[in-house]
């Protein structure tokens, strides 16, 4: 198997394991009967443990970013990390966690 096969495939076990996440955290977020910031900081809160050894293990160089491109990219990553998860957990409070896990699925 050459190793952009092997990428590819890992990249897909990512994707597939992320979903399955994605789909079971309203659920559990539910059942933990804590408040829905608190788990969605939780989570966010454990990705970025998870990531940052990643992340440092590629060095960036900060002077050859565009500044506008860098505001938009946190931007967008406040946007969704924050407050599209925490929309999500807020709402879990409102109705079925089932529902919920369905609609992130099926996004």
């Amino acid at each position: 198997m050459s190793d952009s096969l092997k990428q590819k495939r890992l990249g897909e076990f990512f994707i597939v394991t992320q979903a399955i996440f994605w789909g079971l955290f309203p659920v559990l977020a539910n059942k933990s009967n804590l408040p829905a910031l608190f788990s969605a900081g939780t989570c966010n809160l454990l990705s970025v443990i998870l990531l940052l050894p990643i992340a440092l293990r590629y060095p960036i160089e900060w002077h050859k970013i565009n500044k506008r491109v860098l505001f938009s990219l946190f931007m967008t990553t406040f946007v969704l990390g924050f407050g599209f998860t925490a929309l999500v957990f807020m709402a879990n409070q409102n109705s079925d966690p089932v529902t919920i896990s369905i609609l992130l699925l099926g996004e």
